[in-house]
């Protein structure tokens, strides 16, 4: 319900013009879809941008109650212990998990990529991620590429998050990203094609910078 006062809501707490379910001042949060795209009244992290002036100059809030450097730059992931789902390893120095579907081996599954790593999933051979969900890290870079004969990415949903999100959808035999979805998420967001691949339909969301350089087959 919108309001102009706290008493005006039974919850006591009117913030960012809506009564709140809570009293939302922790930092890069907000109660208005307008700001955090959740819900009017729902207290939530406010996913990029910096629409209360809370981030410094160049920075924008980062999703999880932080600043961080502005549209388009990742930071540096800490790594760890790869983990299992890095079937290619993790490169960069143990910061970037390298996920290698081939032949088929994502096809119609969930691909997670792991907390507190980059990430970047090779889509390569017929049918090797179509119809899966690919799910991007949050804050941290996250490279998707699909190449290969035949319809590597087709009917795939890619979820972007809260870091720079890149789909490449490379030349086959096939439109290989035909029927694919990219959800952006809140930082940048772009999809490269090579005609005839694709082209997947690019929601941009709430992405700071959304580039579609797909071309239709």
């Amino acid at each position: 319900m919108a309001c102009a006062q706290a008493k005006e809501c039974l919850s006591g707490f009117c913030v960012d013009g809506y009564c709140c379910n809570e009293i939302c001042n922790g930092f890069c949060k907000a109660c208005s879809a307008a700001k955090s795209g959740g819900q009017n009244g729902t207290c939530a992290f406010i996913p990029g941008g910096n629409p209360d002036n809370e981030c410094p100059p160049g920075q924008q809030c980062d999703g999880q109650g932080a600043c961080k450097v502005g549209c388009g730059v990742a930071p540096i992931p800490p790594g760890g212990a790869c983990p299992g789902v890095c079937t290619g390893g993790c490169v960069d120095g143990g910061k970037t998990c390298a996920i290698d579907c081939f032949g088929g081996t994502c096809q119609n599954t969930t691909v997670n990529c792991p907390a507190g790593f980059a990430c970047k999933v090779a889509c390569q051979g017929p049918g090797a991620c179509s119809g899966a969900t690919i799910n991007c890290p949050g804050i941290y870079a996250c490279n998707i590429t699909c190449q290969g004969i035949g319809p590597v990415c087709n009917n795939t949903t890619f979820n972007c998050s809260s870091g720079p999100c890149t789909l490449d959808c490379l030349m086959g035999a096939e439109p290989s990203c035909f029927g694919a979805t990219l959800n952006c998420g809140s930082d940048a967001c772009t999809a490269n094609c090579d005609p005839p691949c694709g082209p997947p339909a690019v929601l941009c969301n709430q992405s700071c910078q959304c580039q579609d350089n797909c071309l239709p087959p």
